[in-house]
């Protein structure tokens, strides 16, 4: 035992600062680690691949979570930045642009069409996508003109 001349011991201390160590090592090389993984299989089940995700440690985003910048090329070949939120006991949340595998329509093409999602169409049920006017199906449009089918 390493004692000091008062008779006390340096294993206190010691022990508390590799604790310390610990616990940072943990919290800025391993949790980081961890989430990049799981926002990597997320995005590569729908189809994607990673090109970049960087932390973004001063953005708010909740309690325990950590938000991303994350780059990646979607199942189409689009190229896309977005920004997710992630935690050991949470799945990924995307909060800016489209997540991977998203039927959504971006900002243009629902603005253009006046629609930010899919519709039933009133004639034959059939779903119409956001970035049409008319149905697939039987062309029945909300709009009035068949040009887009």
């Amino acid at each position: 035992m390493i004692l000091l001349g008062d008779g006390t011991s340096y294993i206190g201390p010691i022990f508390f600062g590799s604790w310390i160590a610990a616990i940072v090592l943990f919290v800025f090389v391993v949790i980081p680690k961890m989430d990049r993984q799981r926002i990597r299989e997320h995005i590569d089940s729908h189809g994607g691949k990673v090109i970049e995700i960087l932390s973004d440690w001063f953005a708010a985003s909740g309690r325990s979570a950590r938000t991303y910048e994350v780059t990646y090329l979607a199942r189409n070949g689009e190229c896309i930045s977005a920004k997710c939120i992630t935690s050991m006991t949470s799945d990924v949340q995307w909060i800016s642009d489209r997540p991977p595998g998203s039927d959504r329509a971006t900002p243009e093409v629902a603005e253009e069409s006046g629609r930010s999602e899919a519709v039933d169409c009133i004639e034959c049920g059939a779903n119409i996508p956001a970035e049409k006017t008319c149905c697939p199906h039987c062309g029945w449009s909300y709009k009035g003109n068949f040009s887009d089918r």
